[in-house]
């Protein structure tokens, strides 16, 4: 009965999202990618999370690369989109073989991956780039075809109207080149001036997508771009293990994540850092796998950012203990921690306690201004919190403002003696004292 008033808020919310969402996510939300880039950690993006926290389905790419301008995010894009298609491929020929041979055992399958990964990265192939992945990039994510251009070249046309409910933009700035004739020619596409290959990229996205795992020495032929000169670059002997992955629900990947972060910390006490490190990584696995699950699950994006900076923490130590920790913001973890602790401010802005857990954070990456901002974040949305209290005043104790540092002291004990105790996070550690700089421009203040 209600059919015509769905169908048109259905109207209206794919508008919404085509119009407004989308545009600002293109302006607002993909800066990490530039900044991923200059920092040489392209390899660790993960397009699809963000996506999915601003409510941006994947299929939506097309949409998302008519708002950008720059060539890298451009590219990083339409690798993500490649990887996917890849991924939905490799599936589905799995499946047939399974249906074939209705055996249980690897070796069929095994095989099936090399000759899959010789037809994609192999130089003997554009036919399967142009007539089966170019169709699938269309009909899934909304790209389009390859059309001659003035330069004997050929130009990916993004997004096809023709393919959309909605006109796309009048000028198409997001145009990639190519060798003439073939998709295959994005594998040779770099990030930036002597940056990371895109083949590379998509490699390593389709390794995490369908668990594969190969020798060091492949995937450093893959880095160079050596083993995309060849008909075959692949065999058995390079493919170390492949794995069924099995999606399971957050509640129980994020309980194990737990169990092994509760084990390292143990470890650490204990048996020293080698094995804390591994069991972290471990509980890394765990919630990466509720997050794979469900991209906007705050406890596994918390937790990750915990156990990156309890791992931050350990390989930066100093064998001199007053000098505190510090985390150079050049490191491609400290980046990923960093991702981490924003994603989940995104997902909670009114968490008094998360706003001071990153201001402890901010300090050890030495941006002291910003952990500061943090901390008045934090105490303006609960100033009755003890936990915050007391880590600004270890922060201020370590800018020498001793006095200051005494008041919100008293005021967390006094909070303290009123409520229970919280057991204190075993993932984190105070503050590293400020440079002299600071503590004598504060001083004057």
């Amino acid at each position: 009965p209600k059919a015509t008033e769905y169908n048109q808020d259905v109207r209206t919310a794919t508008k919404s999202l085509l119009t407004e969402t989308i545009p600002i996510f293109a302006r607002q939300r993909l800066r990490w990618v530039t900044e991923a880039i200059s920092n040489n950690s392209i390899e660790s993006l993960s397009l699809g999370e963000h996506m999915h926290r601003a409510g941006i389905n994947l299929r939506f790419l097309g949409f998302v690369l008519d708002h950008v301008i720059d060539h890298d995010v451009s590219l990083i894009i339409l690798v993500e989109a490649l990887s996917r298609a890849l991924k939905n491929e490799l599936r589905r020929e799995l499946r047939l073989k399974m249906r074939e041979i209705k055996v249980p055992m690897m070796a069929p399958y095994r095989q099936l991956v090399i000759d899959f990964m010789n037809r994609i990265f192999g130089n003997a192939d554009s036919v399967f780039w142009d007539e089966t992945l170019l169709p699938h990039l269309q009909d899934r994510f909304y790209m389009s075809r390859f059309s001659p251009s003035t330069k004997s070249t050929q130009t990916l046309v993004i997004a096809d109207s023709r393919s959309r409910p909605y006109e796309k933009p009048s000028k198409s700035t997001n145009n990639l080149n190519a060798p003439p004739g073939s998709l295959r020619g994005i594998l040779f596409e770099r990030f930036s001036e002597r940056g990371t290959l895109a083949g590379y990229v998509i490699f390593l996205r389709l390794c995490k997508f369908m668990r594969l795992e190969f020798t060091s020495t492949t995937v450093g032929k893959v880095k160079s771009g050596r083993e995309l000169e060849s008909p075959a670059p692949f065999d058995l002997m390079d493919l170390m293990d492949m794995e069924v992955r099995v999606k399971h629900t957050p509640l129980v990947t994020n309980a194990e994540g737990l169990w092994f972060s509760m084990k390292a910390a143990e470890a650490l006490e204990s048996r020293g850092k080698m094995e804390a490190i591994t069991l972290y990584h471990r509980a890394v696995s765990k919630f990466e796998q509720a997050l794979n699950s469900d991209p906007n699950n705050y406890d596994a994006i918390l937790n990750l950012a915990r156990v990156w900076n309890a791992m931050l923490e350990i390989s930066h130590a100093s064998s001199d203990q007053s000098a505190g920790v510090y985390f150079p913001m050049s490191d491609p973890d400290v980046m990923k921690t960093n991702e981490y602790y924003l994603s989940a401010l995104d997902l909670r802005p009114e968490n008094a306690h998360l706003h001071s857990r990153y201001a402890v954070f901010l300090s050890k990456c030495r941006r002291w201004d910003l952990a500061e901002a943090e901390f008045m974040t934090s105490l303006e949305l609960n100033a009755n919190d003890p936990d915050s209290l007391e880590a600004y005043a270890d922060f201020l104790n370590a800018s020498a403002l001793h006095v200051e540092a005494t008041a919100f002291l008293q005021r967390a004990t006094a909070l303290r003696n009123i409520s229970p105790q919280k057991p204190d996070d075993p993932l984190s550690s105070p503050p590293p004292p400020p440079p002299p700089s600071l503590v004598d421009r504060q001083r004057t203040e």
